[in-house]
């Protein structure tokens, strides 16, 4: 009885620990999204060159805590993903991110990961080293100001830019990345 209740106190705590840092991204102004149906990356082809608006210039941080604009993939199309280490469909996001960069390597894409969670960027990266992200760089948005200026509400979400610096789409939740179909209409950009 003693080792049943000695357990349940202890998922209890490693429950409840594991809800700080969550509490964190949602003082941030930032909730989960809910893994509803999957997004739709089909947004992104119904978005013509011609209706697309520039995108800020967005200042994040790298794995060395330095600030890097995302100005300067221009010239790439670009997949910001907005995440939490403790989002679960987040993490699941990441794994398709990943293998999409990997499926990628060579053609003018790059996935930007942004973690939402304030955290110093040798835990971000010692996250993705753990999860085996080995594609994917560290990126974090400390002033949360990368999410509030793209008017991301909830985690996983992505933003689509385009190689000019322009907004060609957006996704709330899952998506497969690494499917064709998603593959495609990424590939499709890079032609533009």
């Amino acid at each position: 009885m003693f080792r049943r209740s000695a357990t349940a106190v202890i998922g209890l705590a490693l429950t409840l620990a594991a809800l700080v840092p969550a509490a964190n991204a949602a003082e941030r102004g930032l909730t989960y999204n809910v893994p509803a149906a999957s997004g739709s990356v089909q947004r992104v082809s119904d978005i013509t060159s011609a209706s697309r608006i520039a995108l800020p210039d967005l200042v994040i941080s790298d794995g060395s805590n330095l600030p890097v604009h995302v100005s300067r993939y221009r010239g790439y199309v670009v997949v910001l993903n907005f995440y939490s280490v403790n989002c679960g469909p987040c993490i699941k996001d990441l794994l398709y991110l990943n293998r999409l960069q990997g499926n990628m390597k060579g053609f003018p894409i790059q996935v930007v990961p942004i973690s939402e969670d304030g955290l110093p960027p040798k835990t971000v990266k010692d996250f993705l080293s753990k999860q085996s992200f080995g594609f994917l760089k560290p990126f974090g948005d400390p002033s949360n100001g990368a999410a509030t200026a793209l008017g991301v509400s909830g985690m996983p979400s992505t933003v689509i830019v385009d190689k000019a610096g322009r907004l060609a789409g957006a996704v709330a939740g899952n998506v497969v990345w690494d499917s064709p179909d998603v593959q495609n209409a990424l590939m499709k950009l890079t032609r533009e």
